[in-house]
């Protein structure tokens, strides 16, 4: 257990904790029904589906959205450092490796847990329903979470 920090509770590195970058073999492997376009043994150290946050090492989801269609902005994404894309139609002038699958938007869930070596393991859930009393149960069990030294999230 980590040394209490300034409020008396367990101190929490800033430092970020990377697995060892998958390759875009796994990440294919983590989705149903992919075509990988390119060479499986390139290594992904990111994602993003904004180009304008993509940094180098990182893997561009092409979303399509209501006003715009993020397969668009693969080239950005491309200039900015992707290595890969995650397309649902092959993008014929990217010059980067292209995950093909059938849809962008609910295979980045996946493939996101295999880069950042699927954090929602390690994750403990407690729900509370009912009509009266859940915020304040939430809050109460968050006080008790806390005093055993685990580091709660509270929503509601």
């Amino acid at each position: 257990m980590s040394p209490p920090g300034p409020c008396g509770g367990p101190t929490v590195s800033s430092e970020p904790v990377v697995p060892t970058a998958p390759t875009l073999g796994d990440l294919a492997a983590a989705v149903r029904g992919v075509a990988l376009l390119g060479d499986p043994a390139v290594r992904v150290q990111d994602a993003s589906c904004d180009s304008r946050e993509v940094r180098p090492g990182s893997v561009f989801f092409c979303i399509r959205g209501e006003q715009a269609d993020g397969h668009d902005f693969a080239g950005a994404a491309v200039a900015a450092g992707a290595i890969a894309l995650v397309v649902d139609r092959r993008l014929d002038a990217a010059e980067v490796p292209q995950l093909l699958v059938p849809d962008v938007r609910a295979a980045a869930g996946p493939i996101a847990a295999e880069i950042f070596g699927h954090p929602a393991r390690s994750l403990t859930i407690t729900g509370f329903t009912g009509t009266n009393g859940k915020t304040t149960s939430t809050y109460l069990m968050g006080s008790v979470f806390a005093a055993a030294g685990s580091v709660p999230g509270t929503i509601g």
